[in-house]
């Protein structure tokens, strides 16, 4: 069970996705972060390099798509 659950839920269009995948640094080019910080458990994400980004992902940091039927194993 995880100590701290977070959701972020507004209405459609308004840039969940863009903001959850920026927090995990998957945005994709021309897309970039340009200031601030994402700071998790007192480490600012986007200082780590990426195979510290990849233990963060997944074990401390998660995102479930718009269609989470299709991206959770119900199994």
């Amino acid at each position: 069970m995880p100590e701290k659950l977070s959701e972020l839920s507004v209405k459609s269009g308004s840039g969940k996705s863009m903001t959850a995948m920026s927090m995990m640094r998957l945005i994709q080019s021309p897309g970039k972060i340009v200031g601030g910080r994402v700071v998790l458990d007192g480490r600012d994400l986007l200082q780590l390099d990426e195979g510290a980004m990849r233990q963060v992902r997944g074990n401390q940091i998660a995102m479930i798509f718009q269609e989470p039927m299709t991206s959770l194993n119900r199994s």
